[in-house]
């Protein structure tokens, strides 16, 4: 690339590369003094075009280009690749960098600078080597942070960002550079971290340090703990513990001329447990912690495969072929030239194939008599909200720095929360939600 005629700088973009140099290249007006916008690198930069340096050689070219491209004439030869390497470039006091790969939970906050490494990657494009020189997403530390914006506008000074930024790492919120495979790894930077956006990308948008109000969903351990149990039942429970055996009938059918096999089933034990309730209301018998849950029906025979049927069955297969439909004439002067016609002719292909399947079951009951195996369903959880706002019993734990958790003996229903539960929820089965 080469610097414009005009009162405008081009600078460099570093990038790493064993086989060459890097080509890319931005432009700013050099006279303001302005600080660097997020698609423009290196300010210091200004200083070789203000000097009067005809050919400041801002730009890096990573592959060769071609004898008749007067372009790559322009570039300088360079004794060593330091100056493609890297890059840190300043940053507008207004952008923001997202952290994090999740939508819901990025965390937008404002740094001074940023770096950005160069990689390389060589593809195997139809049995020739492609070169594709790229560069890492903006990579910064704890120390570079200037400050952020909370959920309600609110400004959040920097000292308080850092040691949120630093909570969320600590508690595996968060991924620190050095953890992150490929080429956004920064090793050895345990504090580094990544913004999501590329430096193209960077904006001054909307940047919120959290994106809402952190009122979680809060469930007692002991109610989102899986658990299967025997309860007592007054009916419906089979009259019968077994084992039963069960074998099914394999019979073959013709088709396309190959055979195509099936296994059909006598009714199983199973059919004597289908009058049991379908809900039952009960305490865990195995817990401490004594809670009434609502139960419902789970397997309640377990079956013991004790011999395997080879199965036929018929694969398709869509297959097509030109072939010759016919001769056209046509007359070039006195003289006819036959010109053979082919159109595409379309036909399925069938296949013999076999398959393993079980013919023959064992089936144990698995509670007692008058007894029936039951699932635990989950309760809602509590909306819980952070000291100060409400007068509930049940209060979010402060832990500083704007961050907050479940209190002890509690976990959260809050996707990204610390003491996260899948089973935890407080969304009704209608829809409706106590925490929003």
């Amino acid at each position: 690339m080469v610097p414009p005629d005009t009162g405008k700088e081009v600078v460099r973009q570093r990038v790493r590369s064993d086989q060459g140099r890097a080509s890319a290249s931005t432009s700013r007006n050099a006279a303001d003094g302005s600080t660097v916008r997020p698609g423009q690198l290196h300010s210091g930069v200004a200083r070789r075009v203000a000097t009067g340096e005809k050919k400041p050689h801002l730009c890096c070219k990573l592959a060769k280009s071609a004898w008749y491209n007067r372009v790559g004439w322009r570039y300088k030869r360079q004794a060593n690749f330091q100056l493609c390497t890297e890059e840190l470039r300043p940053l507008e006091p207004d952008v923001c960098c997202r952290v994090g790969e999740d939508e819901q939970q990025k965390v937008g906050v404002h740094i001074k600078q940023a770096k950005g490494l160069g990689y390389q990657i060589v593809r195997e494009i139809w049995e020739w080597p492609d070169k594709y020189f790229g560069k890492s997403r903006p990579i910064f530390q704890l120390d570079d942070v200037t400050g952020g914006t909370d959920y309600d506008g609110s400004p959040v000074s920097a000292a308080i960002v850092r040691e949120f930024l630093e909570k969320r790492l600590q508690m595996g919120l968060l991924q620190a550079a050095s953890g992150v495979e490929g080429k956004d790894a920064v090793p050895g930077q345990d504090t580094a971290l990544l913004c999501s956006q590329h430096f193209q990308d960077l904006d001054t948008a909307d940047c919120r340090l959290r994106a809402k109000r952190p009122d979680e969903c809060c469930c007692l351990e002991a109610t989102v703990q899986e658990a299967q149990r025997c309860l007592p039942v007054p009916s419906g429970a089979s009259s019968s513990l077994g084992p039963f055996v069960v074998n099914g009938t394999y019979t073959e059918t013709k088709l396309h001329d190959l055979d195509e096999g099936s296994i059909a089933w006598p009714p199983s034990p199973e059919e004597m447990d289908k009058e049991l309730p379908k809900k039952v209301t009960s305490q865990d018998p195995e817990a401490p912690e004594q809670f009434d849950y609502d139960w419902t029906p789970g397997q309640q025979w377990e079956a013991k495969c004790l011999g395997n049927q080879k199965v036929g069955y018929i694969r398709s297969e869509k297959k097509s072929k030109r072939v010759r439909s016919g001769t056209r004439f046509r007359r070039v002067g006195k003289v006819s030239h036959s010109v053979p016609v082919y159109k595409t002719k379309h036909w399925t292909a069938y296949h013999q194939e076999y398959k393993e399947e079980c013919i023959s079951y064992e089936y144990k009951r698995r509670c007692p008599l008058n007894h029936g195996l039951y699932v635990k369903q989950f309760p809602l959880g509590t909306c819980t909200k952070v000291p100060g706002e409400s007068n509930d019993q049940l209060q979010l734990m402060d832990l500083g720095a704007l961050t907050y958790q479940c209190p002890e003996g509690y976990q959260s229903g809050a996707e990204g929360a610390m003491k996260f539960n899948r089973h935890c929820s407080c969304t009704s089965e209608d829809g409706k939600a106590s925490c929003s």
